[in-house]
């Protein structure tokens, strides 16, 4: 019965268009389907939301009724929230704020005497100062409480990251079927582009259709929908193809995250952004470049460049050099026309990547193990 099922609130405000609440979908649904926890989602932009979990599309207009009728997806209660504002409801035995999103006063005031675990879920950084603050904690003023912070990472020595207890096999299992249907463009190499506004988009676009090889490039339309039209000199429509030189664009819709990660798992290189599908990237075990949330203080620039060091290493220097330059707006035709003639060196390296941080237990064991170690 779901009242005999240790509670967990999980607060997500929504600052980095889709990560965040990607990260925090995603955890509350395994917290929920596999710990057997009763998960509720606190979420402050249902219309933003909505892009990840269609099922509050219709709530978009009309968000305050989630704040006393929660709607149930996927085993998990999902609430709508706003800073400082009561939620009337009593908090659970476990609250996780997600990316130190600050917890509605009235809700941290009635915390002592329900709330046992209290967890500050910090954005994922490869930084070497990660490990020594994993698992500190502070108390609250306003509460007296403890709050201990908990940040995902690559080694052991940190929370790990997000991993669906079955996916390294799912993986496989859709890759052979794919493999046999046809999936995607079989006579071309194939690239997923995922990013921000910022990017250098139209320099990509340029260099694909300038190289030797056929290029298919898989585009949801977002917010460099401009970058395209530049480009191409029309007007761009979902569910259509564009052609220009050796490219091929295929645009779609925005994806669910489950249509996200069979996109990575078939393309033979994705562009990624942020937190959630930079993760989703490492597990598909293909090559990939990442682009950070960009920050005014340049600090996205370390978070990347301690990433390329610790997950790429030295045999990956070329890939990590395509991916600083991708993140200081520069596109190097001849750099890439060499990647894409060792395609097959680079999928390899990849492959081996992702199956050793796999080994590694996720982000919701080493939560749910804290968790039991606490209460």
């Amino acid at each position: 019965m779901v009242k005999n099922r240790i509670k967990v609130d999980i607060f997500c405000q929504i600052v980095d268009n889709f990560g965040d609440i990607g990260v925090t979908w995603r955890l509350a649904k395994q917290l929920s389907a596999h710990y057997d926890y009763h998960v509720r989602l606190w979420v402050d932009d249902i219309v933003t939301a909505s892009k990840l979990i269609p099922a509050l599309a219709d709530f978009q207009h009309q968000a305050d009724r989630l704040k006393s009728d929660p709607l149930r997806v996927d085993g998990v209660d999902i609430h709508y929230w706003q800073a400082n504002q009561d939620t009337h409801s009593q908090p659970a035995e476990i609250v996780i704020e997600a990316f130190a999103c600050e917890l509605p006063q009235p809700y941290q005031l009635k915390m002592p005497g329900n709330t046992r675990c209290w967890l500050n879920l910090e954005y994922l950084s490869a930084e070497a100062w990660v490990p020594q603050f994993h698992l500190q904690s502070s108390i609250q003023s306003l509460n007296g409480l403890r709050k201990t912070f908990f940040f995902p990472g690559f080694s052991l020595q940190t929370g790990g990251l997000i991993r669906e207890n079955d996916l390294m096999n799912d993986i496989e299992s859709y890759r052979q079927i794919t493999s046999q249907s046809g999936h995607l463009n079989a006579d071309s190499i194939n690239i997923s582009l995922f990013t921000y506004q910022h990017a250098p988009v139209y320099p990509l676009l340029n260099a694909l259709a300038n190289m030797p090889q056929h290029i298919c490039c898989h585009i949801p339309l977002t917010a460099i929908q401009p970058a395209l039209e530049q480009f191409f000199s029309c007007s761009i429509q979902s569910k259509q193809q564009y052609q220009q030189g050796n490219l091929t664009v295929v645009t779609s819709d925005f994806l669910t995250q489950t249509e996200y990660d069979q996109r990575l798992w078939q393309c033979d290189l994705n562009f990624v952004r942020g937190e959630d599908s930079l993760v989703r990237a490492i597990w598909a075990g293909k090559p990939f470049i990442w682009l950070p949330y960009q920050q005014s203080d340049e600090a996205h620039l370390d978070k990347l460049s301690a990433f390329l060091d610790v997950y790429w290493g030295e045999d990956a220097k070329a890939l990590a050099s395509l991916n600083w330059e991708w993140a200081n707006g520069i596109v190097d035709i001849g750099k890439l026309a060499q990647f894409f003639s060792q395609m097959d060196r680079w999928i390899q390296i990849s492959q081996s990547r992702s199956q050793l941080q796999a080994q590694q237990q996720d982000l919701a064991f080493r939560l749910d193990q804290f968790i039991q170690s606490t209460i």
